[in-house]
């Protein structure tokens, strides 16, 4: 299980890394989202899966989109929209 959490979190530093490098996270914001998204693998992988953890995991990611179209409109940054949002949403 931890081998399947650490490879999607391997997946998911692109984006990570991408959010930082143009200032839409602060490096404090980035390990938040990275110990919670984290938090989130483990519990989708456990045994006994709840549907509430699904739409927690959900909506924490809805709402980190909804804060990324925020600090864009803020700093004006509409590039590489593909490669943060997109991979967020699928």
């Amino acid at each position: 299980m931890a081998e399947y959490v650490e490879q999607r979190m391997e997946e998911m530093m692109n984006e990570v890394e991408q959010m930082e490098r143009v200032m839409l996270l602060t490096s404090d914001e980035v390990k938040e989202l990275v110990r919670k998204r984290k938090q989130y693998e483990y519990k989708l992988q456990k045994r006994m899966k709840m549907k509430e953890d699904f739409v927690e995991y959900i909506q924490y990611e809805i709402n980190l989109l909804k804060l990324l179209e925020i600090r864009r409109e803020n700093i004006g940054y509409h590039h590489k929209v593909g490669e943060i949002e997109g991979s967020i949403k699928t």
